[in-house]
């Protein structure tokens, strides 16, 4: 009885991947497959961009630091007399 199910179910799986394998080969060589048209100078310009995007940033030395808070004049008393 087992080697009747196991015989089922080796047949069921070769069938599956038999269908599947032919599923991608016909959408492989389907005739409604597109081939894109690469526009040229379109292409070139991203291609510049992506390599000017991987150089590296130029941070001048004197850039503000929006962090460092100082202090010039306060709107608190420093100081309990009046």
């Amino acid at each position: 009885m087992t080697a009747i199910a196991g015989f089922i179910a080796f047949f069921i799986y070769q069938s599956m991947y038999a269908a599947l394998s032919n599923a991608v080969v016909i959408e492989a060589l389907s005739p409604s497959a597109n081939l894109y048209v690469v526009d040229l100078p379109k292409f070139s310009k991203t291609q510049a961009l992506l390599e000017k995007k991987g150089e590296p940033i130029a941070i001048p030395p004197n850039l503000r630091n929006i962090f460092a808070f100082q202090e010039e004049s306060s709107s608190y008393a420093t100081s309990s007399k009046k």
